[in-house]
């Protein structure tokens, strides 16, 4: 989990609609940059033997790019990040963005 994270446990990401995600494919956001995007997809979403589920979202740009991150967290507990969601996305590190709905 990155450092700025802010995130206690994997089961508790998306909790009051704020999600720690990890970048798969695309540009990295600098720490601290913020834009705002609509979510296109969501799959991959089979939980594990912890019961955490590790979706892949597309995430079209405001700026036009696109990205896919990877949303670690328990579907029991917190919903999965779908298709025409609006999120705001800020930089906290390499491959991490924080993403709120």
């Amino acid at each position: 989990m990155p450092s700025g994270a802010r995130l206690a446990a994997w089961q508790d990401n998306g909790q009051g609609g704020r999600y720690v995600l990890q970048l798969a494919q695309g540009r990295s956001l600098p720490v601290g940059e913020r834009v705002a995007g609509i979510v296109t997809s969501d799959s991959n979403c089979e939980a594990d033997a912890e019961g955490l589920s590790h979706c892949h979202n597309t995430i079209d740009l405001a700026n036009g790019s696109r990205i896919v991150v990877i949303n670690t967290h328990q579907m029991s507990r917190n919903r999965c990040l779908g298709p025409g969601d609006r999120v705001s996305l800020t930089g906290i590190g390499a491959s991490w963005v924080v993403g709120t709905l």
